[in-house]
């Protein structure tokens, strides 16, 4: 069986979701759950995952900004 090395095309709800979250987090985050509510309405899968990607990138935090090379060469 053949794999295909094309990513799926992101559904509506995918971009949906990722546009709520970039933008979120050029909120004030005390600002974030009111945004997060208005946003989503009553679409609580919706809800749950820009609150998911929400976690997951404050977890993240800043681990790719900066080359690693660059932390540990001279």
């Amino acid at each position: 069986m053949a794999v295909s090395r094309n990513p799926p095309e992101p559904t509506e709800r995918w971009q949906r979701c990722k546009q709520i979250v970039c933008s979120m987090l050029t909120q004030d985050r005390e600002t974030w759950p009111t945004l997060l509510v208005k946003e989503c309405g009553d679409d609580v899968e919706l809800f749950l995952d820009a609150a998911c990607l929400i976690r997951l990138s404050l977890r993240v935090g800043d681990f790719i900004e900066e080359p690693a090379l660059r932390k540990v060469l001279p």
